[in-house]
């Protein structure tokens, strides 16, 4: 399988690595990770006291195949500010990562070509989304939610469903709650405990609530009929609220509070080392 690779900005604009956009990526390293560990010292053993994971970099090495024009057209995408760039990596699945864009060497005609050394920061562990969609009533069954990139679906009508997560962190979510609600709660449980859980003090029909527990992203916000208002007041404070989901096998259950039509979107960030 051919890698794919290609950055992302804020403002959703896509650059893309490849022969349909004339700029290809390649002798790309640094996918993987790398730890750095603190030890203290018994006698002649070393016990670990301590592990993070380094700022390490990307690197690899772009051909702009139709020259100046393709080297052009990068500059002008990366001078966009963009303080969340994502880096995509396309094999068997699809992650990103957070990323700042260390340097772009000069150009050089190598094998006919015009060529520039990338260097990357990574900021983030390599991300995974999958979406998790609960809905119930009939009149939301059969409705289409189109995703911008490949996604895992789950859908059920029952009020709980089983995920499993992976990852080395727990998996950060963002929730969307669409329809009429009533105290809505969600709860997660590993082997019949409650590991995680969320509850609103909120009562409205066709409401269109959100809530990211992303960990430098968090807020809990009204979105019904095109508002953008602070909810975060309206948590039930004997909760998580922030929801995060350890890996593993888990139980999910959402309770809207009403019988009527009412969807549950839960979006799920895992973090894997590469």
């Amino acid at each position: 399988m051919i890698r794919q690779f290609y950055f992302e900005n804020d403002n959703g604009q896509a650059f893309y690595f490849k022969y349909a956009n004339n700029v290809l990526l390649s002798e790309v390293t640094g996918l993987g990770f790398s730890f750095d560990y603190k030890y203290l010292k018994f006698d002649h053993v070393f016990e670990t006291i301590k592990q993070d994971v380094e700022l390490a970099e990307i690197q690899g090495t772009i051909s702009f195949l139709d020259g100046y024009l393709g080297y052009q057209k990068l500059i002008d995408y990366l001078t966009i500010q963009s303080k969340n760039l994502k880096f995509y990596y396309k094999d068997l699945e699809l992650k990103y990562i957070y990323v700042d864009v260390s340097s772009l060497s000069k150009t050089e005609i190598i094998d006919g070509y015009l060529k520039s050394d990338l260097t990357l920061h990574k900021k983030s562990y390599w991300i995974k989304e999958r979406q998790l969609i609960l809905d119930f009533g009939k009149n939301i069954v059969g409705k289409n939610y189109p995703y911008k990139y490949p996604v895992s679906y789950l859908t059920t009508k029952a009020e709980e469903t089983r995920v499993s997560v992976s990852g080395i962190k727990n998996a950060a979510t963002i929730i969307e709650l669409v329809g009429d609600v009533n105290k809505p709660e969600l709860n997660v449980y590993r082997q019949n405990k409650v590991v995680s859980s969320m509850k609103l003090n909120i009562d409205k029909d066709k409401a269109n609530i959100i809530i990211s527990s992303i960990p430098n992203n968090q807020y809990m916000k009204d979105l019904t009929n095109g508002s953008n208002i602070d909810i975060y007041h309206l948590q039930d404070f004997s909760k998580d609220n922030f929801i995060l989901l350890p890996p593993g096998e888990l139980l999910i259950e959402f309770k809207s509070g009403r019988t009527t039509n009412t969807l549950c979107k839960l979006t799920i960030f895992e973090y894997h080392l590469g």
